[in-house]
């Protein structure tokens, strides 16, 4: 091998499964790709990723941009592609371990998240709590996939984060939070519910306030309370 080339078989055999993706924002809607910066849950630029043979996110990268640094990573998605492989052979800890991961990479809708915990069969305390709270999460963002644009339908979704609310089921990531707020508040302002619409602003504030991204967001609603019924 001449030197600085590389061959096959000097690369493990989990990488070989890894897909190399650039995904480069056009803002074309015939492109193909178009939309799977933000399905594969991109917020900025640059955003690293890897991705299995089947384009599922399986690692993000949040190291250095290093050699050594993508060493790291790439020895996490080692880990884990490990844990799958223990899975689907039948170790039950690994299949916990594993839906835990992929939970927190976005993988499934919540009905299809349920139904994997349901089937799971040993589950720590602490696993259990973890994979309560990502259950939440992952009912949130399907509500709003679902409702997409639609006016109507974001205000079901806002009603149905009422009653998760009313349950003391509230997300925790920040971008679950502010569309569990935003459509709820939307629900309270169509449904005429003032007190109501007061309270979400004031948890508006309390979860999402101090971080400045928010910060406009909340004003605008502090601005629609004041004005609140009026003509």
């Amino acid at each position: 091998m001449e030197s600085g080339s590389l061959s096959d078989n000097d690369f493990p055999a989990f990488a070989k499964n890894v897909v190399p993706f650039l995904h480069v924002t056009t803002r074309l809607e015939d492109k193909p790709y178009e939309k799977l910066f933000g399905e594969l849950g991109g917020t900025g630029f640059p955003t690293l990723m890897w991705l299995d043979a089947d384009g599922r996110k399986i690692q993000v990268h949040n190291g250095p941009r290093s050699v050594k640094g993508f060493e790291e990573s790439l020895g996490e998605v080692e880990l884990f592609l490990d844990q799958i492989e223990k899975a689907e052979n039948g170790d039950a800890k690994a299949a916990t371990a594993v839906l835990i991961r992929q939970l927190q990479l976005q993988w499934f809708e919540y009905d299809d998240a349920l139904a994997r915990r349901e089937a799971l069969t040993k589950v720590s305390s602490k696993e259990k709590k973890e994979l309560d709270q990502l259950l939440i999460d992952t009912e949130v963002r399907t509500h709003v996939k679902t409702a997409g644009k639609d006016p109507e339908a974001q205000r079901a979704a806002g009603a149905h984060f009422f009653a998760m609310w009313s349950e003391k089921r509230l997300p925790a990531g920040k971008s679950e939070l502010y569309r569990f707020w935003t459509l709820m508040a939307d629900h309270a302002e169509h449904a005429g519910d003032k007190k109501l619409f007061r309270r979400i602003v004031g948890a508006f504030d309390q979860s999402l306030g101090s971080d400045s991204r928010y910060r406009a967001v909340l004003d605008e609603l502090e601005g629609r309370l004041a004005h609140f019924g009026r003509e």
